[in-house]
């Protein structure tokens, strides 16, 4: 498990991290969200002891990371895919890794099978692409077979089948029982991978959730479609709702359940043609959660 209570980082009077107090948890692909310079990238270099805290906290399995014997063999981590020596190729930067944590030959060559990059293991990474360093960075986070993954923004530079394939990575790995940490900033992905979200702006936690408690948040009501929309509407109003006419057609209703919106209607003999609830999507709830704590914000045209 991951672990910050009352995580501070401050550079001289900026402060990037500020008292986080988080758990991420086994069995969950979690979703860490933020505007640029919310502090994601700083509680993982905290967390991985890559950069000192000011004050309190940031655990691996209940230790520092620096504390770990083995530390390949329980946190895999994937910060910066540019960080690799170009002049040496991808099998020999990942046989230099293995080496430091007693991990095999017969190792590294699975995982370049595994991140598919196993025709290219004796290239140098200086002539790799974005995309295949990518793949490098999380082949070397899944060296050790760790039991705790960070990643932060894996599908940067990714074509679409690298895309499809750390989703698939993700999902499985979190299926396996690890802890999964991803940082992101592609709303699209998120949706489709995480369980659970963590979002913080301006150092602090804003929301601890899922995505599906996110976007019933941001509810935009039900949308009904009736032959009879006068009638409905005061049946509608006369339960409480708030009742608006759609632009697209039809009725926008807030304040009432499908389920109710359809007994009331059924009761006085109305006819629905559409009861459809509209949730927010996932871009539109987080930029409603995080307006507040946008630092750069481009001005409209």
């Amino acid at each position: 498990m991951i672990e910050t209570t009352r995580l501070t980082k401050r550079y001289a009077t900026t402060t990037a991290v500020d008292e986080l107090t988080v758990q991420v948890r086994p069995g969950h692909v979690t979703g860490f969200l933020g505007p640029n310079g919310a502090g994601k990238s700083t509680t993982m270099r905290l967390l991985l002891c890559l950069a000192a805290s000011t004050s309190g906290e940031a655990l691996v399995n209940g230790r520092r990371y620096d504390q770990l014997s083995h530390p390949m063999h329980e946190v895999g981590a994937l910060l910066d895919a540019n960080a690799v020596h170009p002049g040496r190729t991808a099998f020999d930067h990942l046989l230099c890794l293995a080496s430091t944590n007693g991990i095999g030959k017969s190792r590294v060559v699975s995982i370049m099978e595994q991140v598919g990059l196993a025709g290219v293991a004796r290239r140098r990474v200086g002539d790799f692409s974005l995309g295949m360093r990518q793949r490098l960075g999380i082949g070397a986070a899944l060296l050790g077979d760790p039991g705790v993954l960070m990643l932060d923004e894996p599908v940067n530079g990714l074509d679409l089948d690298g895309v499809r394939w750390i989703r698939r990575l993700t999902r499985s790995l979190a299926d396996e029982g690890r802890t999964v940490l991803v940082s992101s900033h592609l709303m699209s992905e998120v949706e489709q991978t995480a369980d659970r979200l963590l979002i913080i702006g301006r150092g602090r936690l804003i929301s601890d959730t899922t995505v599906d408690e996110l976007t019933r948040r941001f509810s935009q009501g039900v949308l009904v479609r009736s032959p009879r929309a006068a009638d409905l509407i005061a049946v509608l109003t006369g339960a409480g709702a708030d009742v608006e006419q759609d632009p697209a057609g039809g009725l926008c209703v807030r304040g009432l359940e499908v389920a109710t919106i359809g007994d009331l209607a059924a009761e006085h003999g109305i006819a629905l043609y559409e009861v459809t609830s509209r949730s927010a999507s996932l871009e539109e709830a987080y930029m409603a959660l995080t307006a507040d704590s946008v630092d750069y914000q481009a001005g409209e045209k």
